[in-house]
């Protein structure tokens, strides 16, 4: 600190030493207390207490009486031979700043890339990204194959371990897709559900009647 008056000072910001409470970003769109909103996307909204220039990045300063002021990067980089100390701390802190820019533009270009693809995704699709539309194909596929297996299904009485398991199959996939032995007990089962003789014409029928709607034989 040199014996000069702090510009500061001068200015009427306090006495010296300024110490730094924090820092904002101060930019458009801002809505007031009232509801209005001024500013346009980015205009700089803080203003310096030093020059009175209008500016984005508003660093906050105490002088050692307590007095409270919003000053401008620029601004403090002039008074570095008056105050090391606070122009140090403000250029860390301006650091920070900057690499958070850094790192929301960098997001905000990540987001509007994947948009953009979306976006052409959609123009392609009628209106759906290309997960939509596969979504909306596989639940076509899934209610085609629940309507396709509806004979079967309606006919699979009980809740056993194995009954179950077959209802969970057959909500995805269709009764010529499952195993052999599967298919064979559920053809048992089905036939077994018309309550016919054993080893009549009838249950020999429904028997062959099972293997085309399974195999559409």
């Amino acid at each position: 600190m040199c014996n000069s008056v702090h510009p500061f000072e001068i200015a009427g910001l306090g006495r010296a030493p300024f110490t730094l409470e924090g820092y904002s970003c101060e930019v458009g769109p801002k809505r007031l207390a009232d509801g209005v909103t001024v500013g346009a996307p980015g205009q700089p909204m803080g203003s310096c207490d030093y020059c009175g220039r209008g500016i984005a990045h508003v660093f906050k300063i105490r002088s050692s009486d307590g007095k409270e002021s919003g000053v401008g990067c620029d601004c403090v980089l002039k008074i570095e031979r008056e105050d090391n100390q606070l122009v140090s701390a403000v250029k860390k802190a301006k650091l920070l700043l900057d690499r958070k820019a850094r790192q929301a533009k960098a997001a905000q270009k990540a987001k509007d890339a994947r948009e953009k693809r979306l976006q052409a995704q959609r123009d392609r699709n009628g209106g759906l990204t290309d997960q939509e539309a596969r979504d909306q194909r596989w639940a076509a596929e899934l209610a085609e194959i629940k309507a396709g297996n509806e004979w079967l299904v309606s006919r699979l009485d009980g809740n056993g371990p194995f009954v179950t398991h077959m209802r969970e199959l057959l909500e995805r996939y269709p009764a010529r897709e499952l195993s052999a032995k599967q298919i064979e007990i559920l053809g048992r089962i089905w036939v077994g559900s018309f309550g016919f003789p054993r080893e009549s014409q009838a249950e020999a029928e429904a028997a062959t009647e099972f293997r085309e709607k399974v195999y559409g034989e």
